[in-house]
């Protein structure tokens, strides 16, 4: 189980687990960490885009991501960091730990996932397109 105490020691991780995995991960993960990671805006934003990310995207990343983000989850309930994700941190840390095979605390089941909460669709992959359908085309230039 990753537990963080203080957000260096989140971001640390998130930030180490970025470089280490950059290549592999799907790109609209990549675009979203990676002006946070390189730009060194706030630490703060970056475990809430990690973990959401994550999150939503966690049966296309290793189970090294969703321990990681379970981590910083439980932190951002902790320190009330964007008013606990609406909340859902707790239940997304559950998710998480789940998914990403850790086990159960003895005689305490993990949460079904379909209890799990929806992630939000910004943090998403982007649909692709149907199969057989073009792709929209591209905005015309300014004049």
């Amino acid at each position: 189980m990753r537990q963080f105490v203080e957000i260096g020691e989140a971001a640390n991780a998130v930030r180490r687990f970025f470089y280490q995995n950059e290549a592999d991960l799907p790109e609209h993960i990549t675009k979203r960490l990676q002006t946070h990671v390189e730009q060194g805006g706030s630490p703060v934003d970056l475990i809430v885009n990690f973990t959401e990310s994550v999150y939503a995207n966690r049966k296309a990343l290793p189970a090294e991501a969703s321990l990681i983000a379970a981590g910083t989850a439980d932190l951002i309930n902790r320190m009330g960091y964007h008013d606990r994700l609406e909340g859902r941190a707790p239940a997304m840390s559950l998710a998480m730990r789940r998914d990403g095979g850790e086990k159960a605390a003895t005689g305490v089941p993990w949460p079904k996932a379909d209890a799990d909460p929806a992630p939000k669709g910004e943090f998403e992959a982007p649909a692709e397109p149907e199969e057989g359908t073009a792709p929209p085309p591209a905005p015309a230039p300014a004049p």
